[in-house]
């Protein structure tokens, strides 16, 4: 639930919206090995939990070898951008978006491990 705080003076109610007290969330503290990464992520986002499928993304990007960063990060960004658009910030959608696919795209141009993944059709999605 969101924390309010009052300062003395006019009374300024600031309500964190910190995504850890939203419904869904689940904080992940060890990584999934890359290839058992990529299907509890896509469940999450099938079922309309695109952030905690991030929380899955990000843990591997974090602790996986820097030649995969594109391929962790962009799939993050994507599902940071879902999350996005499922509260209605189109501005924050769209470059969250926007920065998954170039960092997928710039990642397929190489010769690193998709895990059977296949980032265009993530990009266009396909999956």
């Amino acid at each position: 639930m969101p924390v309010a705080h009052v300062r003395s003076g006019p009374v300024m109610l600031l309500v964190d919206l910190c995504p850890r007290w939203l419904p869904g969330y689940e904080p992940v503290s060890q990584p999934l090995p890359p290839a058992q990464t990529l299907d509890p992520a896509r469940s999450l986002v099938h079922q309309g939990r695109p952030f905690a499928a991030h929380e899955v993304l990000g843990a591997r990007w974090k602790a996986g070898p820097e030649e995969e960063r594109d391929l962790w990060q962009g799939l993050a960004q994507i599902c940071v951008g879902l999350t996005h658009a499922a509260r209605g910030s189109s501005v924050g959608a769209v470059r969250l978006l926007e920065r998954g696919a170039a960092r997928l795209e710039e990642y397929d141009a190489g010769d690193g491990s998709t895990y059977e993944l296949d980032p265009t059709a993530v990009v266009t999605c396909r999956t």
